[in-house]
C-alpha cells in the first residue's frame, strides 16, 4: 500500500461558457400563419426548434404587402 503526504495538487478547469441563446423571428406573407403551406410549415420548424433545441421564437403576420418591411425591421 502506498500513500502520499502533502498538499493535493489542484487545477481549475475553465468555467463553462453558456452557449448564446438563439432567437428566431419569422415574418409571414399575407397568407397568415395558418395558410396550410409555406408559412405554416416554416412555423412548425420554428416550434420544433423551440421544443428540441431550446431556442426562442415568434412570428409577425403581414396582413398586406406594406407590412413586410415594418415587420422585418422588428
Amino acid at each position: 500500500m502506498l500513500s502520499a503526504c502533502g498538499p493535493a495538487a489542484t487545477t481549475q478547469a475553465p468555467a463553462p461558457t453558456a452557449a448564446p441563446k438563439i432567437s428566431v423571428g419569422m415574418v409571414t406573407d399575407t397568407g397568415g400563419i395558418d395558410d396550410k403551406s409555406f408559412n405554416n410549415l416554416s412555423w412548425q420548424g420554428v416550434q420544433k426548434g423551440i421544443s428540441d433545441l431550446g431556442i426562442s421564437g415568434k412570428y409577425l403576420e403581414s396582413h398586406q404587402q406594406s407590412d413586410y418591411a415594418k415587420n422585418i425591421q422588428q
